[in-house]
């Protein structure tokens, strides 16, 4: 999977440069051909993408011919607490949605939060994944496990705060499709995580975070990750493009450029997985 719905760092990098928000566009738009022309080298495809409405708004409405599945983020970005970024209705807004999208939520959560944070994050994720069972959209939930929801980096943690987070979502009877997690290196703490997963809901699966800038460990880790029971799906990093997006927006890169490090990026992962 490649998550490409971000907006908020896309906009801030606009704004402190004193450039349009089109190059978001446009930009995102490169990078999916990089990605389409990899797709078409590969013969048993299960690829799929995570776009905006908003910047990937031509990305969708071009995409009836796609050989991946798309995923559409439903949450506002930039804010701490769970907000939708469609206007009214939910239900409504992923009603008019194709059916074959799934849903995307990233979701920043800890066990130990106080409890009127606890409440309004958990009564918000219930909401979406209430909408998502009636109208069948597979919901594919990210944790970030984050003690402050203050607090941007949610990247460690321990493997207990991961399945008390998990199992208190379950007791809400919130059953996302996937979960999405950054992976831990030792297999051994995969432990206590899966048996919440096993006794909560044992068809779920986990797709796995992984940052780019460590491709040299790749085989290593995907060797761990793969020896998971739950293991579902990789998904990339968005370092595996920011560099082209940095030169991009600098005035430093052309549009083949850009295209053509990205897909040379995606080579060299798939490499690995496919």
């Amino acid at each position: 999977i490649l998550p490409f719905d971000n907006r908020n760092k896309f906009e801030e990098t606009c704004r402190k440069m004193n450039l349009p928000q089109e190059k978001i566009s446009r930009f995102k738009e490169l990078v999916l051909r990089a990605f389409h022309s990899v797709s078409q080298t590969i013969k048993q495809n299960n690829l799929a993408i995570l776009i905006d409405q908003k910047y990937g708004k031509k990305i969708l409405y071009d995409s009836s011919n796609s050989n991946y599945t798309l995923g559409v983020s439903v949450e506002d970005q930039g804010v701490s607490e769970l907000n939708w970024s469609c206007e009214g209705s939910l239900y409504q807004h992923l009603l008019e949605r194709p059916s074959k999208w799934f849903v995307k939520v990233l979701f920043r959560f800890h066990a130990e939060m106080n409890p009127e944070e606890k409440n309004y994050q958990l009564t918000k994720l219930r909401k979406v994944s209430g909408v998502c069972s009636g109208l069948k959209r597979k919901l594919m939930l990210e944790l970030i496990i984050q003690k402050d929801l203050a607090q941007e980096d949610g990247s460690t943690f321990k493997e207990e705060e991961l399945a008390e987070a998990i199992n208190e979502v379950y007791q809400k009877n919130i059953y996302p499709y996937w979960w999405v997690i950054n992976a831990m290196e030792i297999s051994e703490k995969w432990e206590r995580m899966n048996k919440v997963l096993n006794e909560n809901d044992s068809d779920v699966g986990i797709i796995f975070k992984y940052n780019y800038s460590q491709i040299e460990k790749l085989p290593l880790w995907l060797s761990i990750t793969r020896s998971n029971t739950k293991n579902f799906g990789l998904a990339l990093g968005e370092n595996i493009f920011w560099q082209q997006w940095e030169k991009f927006i600098s005035g430093n890169s052309k549009d083949t450029q850009v295209a053509s490090e990205v897909e040379e990026r995606f080579q060299k992962i798939f490499k690995f997985v496919v």
